[in-house]
């Protein structure tokens, strides 16, 4: 099962794969995990914010093909943590557990990160 990890930015997305990659390693389970934003720079070489030189469209380009890449080439266990811009489309044959914070229903809470401007 191809398991896909959504939520706001700031919500834990990463932090929880990580928790999940080290649980399946204590635990000898088969699971393979990834996050999309660092797949992206591992494929291109270069971090996030120097693809995003190249345009917001690049990126979410990158970000559908990785994605793809990563399900076609996913063992039977995957989990994947998506960018919170993610503008899909979802795949269907996909999971979805989608993170929230109990704080996401009263606004911005990060003051301290710029805002998205998509």
């Amino acid at each position: 099962m191809i398991t896909l990890l959504v939520g706001h930015r700031g919500v834990g997305k990463s932090v929880f794969l990580d928790s999940l990659r080290q649980y399946s390693q204590t635990h000898n389970l088969d699971w393979s995990c990834f996050d999309l934003d660092q797949e992206i720079e591992k494929r291109e070489g270069i971090s996030l914010a120097e693809i995003f030189k190249r345009g917001e469209p690049v990126f979410r380009d990158l970000e559908r093909e990785v994605l793809h890449q990563l399900m076609d080439s996913a063992k039977s266990s995957t989990i994947i943590a998506l960018g919170a811009g993610f503008e899909g489309p979802i795949p269907a044959t996909a999971h979805v557990v989608w993170l929230r914070r109990m704080t996401d229903g009263q606004g911005r809470v990060f003051l301290n990160r710029p805002r998205l401007n998509i």
